[in-house]
């Protein structure tokens, strides 16, 4: 419910009671699926707060020391690769939507190159992540975003056609 009523604070302290309480009960209870699992809903948590408040980057912050924990403890974890790749794509982006007509040559050239990096730390994530589930629309529509915006037209042309495949495979009726 803390989660739910985002406040991170309030759920941690709740979770470690809970993780204090099992560990009374049943002492060699191996906590690990449920730690990946209340850290990803948290980062979720920490992504959601940050969109409400974009100027806010300690959650932005929070969010990807959250997912990293997550893939500390489950490298293999799609849900957190793809979550980081996002978060990493979207900052990208934000900096490059903040470019105005105030900013002069030189301000906007180090926007690019700051939003590059960005878009360079996501796609080792996406790129994971669409191992992990390579029919997901999400993950090849990241990966042609990422690939777009690191003016790699090539790469971005070839995940827009798998992107495409994909859907022409859902619209096909399946073999009895």
């Amino acid at each position: 419910h803390a989660l739910d009523a985002m406040d991170p604070d309030k759920a941690i302290g709740l979770y470690d009671k809970y993780k204090e309480s099992v560990r009374r009960l049943a002492p060699d209870t191996v906590l690990t699926a449920a730690d990946v699992g209340f850290e990803n809903a948290l980062g979720t948590v920490y992504v959601k707060l940050f969109d409400q408040d974009r100027g806010q980057l300690k959650w932005y912050d929070k969010a990807l020391d959250t997912y990293k924990r997550v893939l500390q403890e489950d490298s293999g974890n799609y849900g957190a690769n793809y979550n980081l790749a996002t978060l990493y794509y979207n900052r990208g982006v934000q900096n490059i939507q903040n470019i105005s007509a105030e900013n002069d040559i030189p301000s906007i050239q180090q926007i690019q190159l700051a939003s590059r990096e960005f878009f360079t730390l996501a796609l080792p994530y996406m790129l994971k992540a669409h191992r992990m589930d390579p029919t997901r629309k999400e993950t090849l529509l990241g990966l042609e975003g990422i690939h777009y915006s690191l003016q790699d037209e090539e790469q971005s042309l070839y995940y827009r056609h798998k992107y495409e495949e994909l859907k022409q495979d859902e619209g096909r009726p399946k073999d009895p």
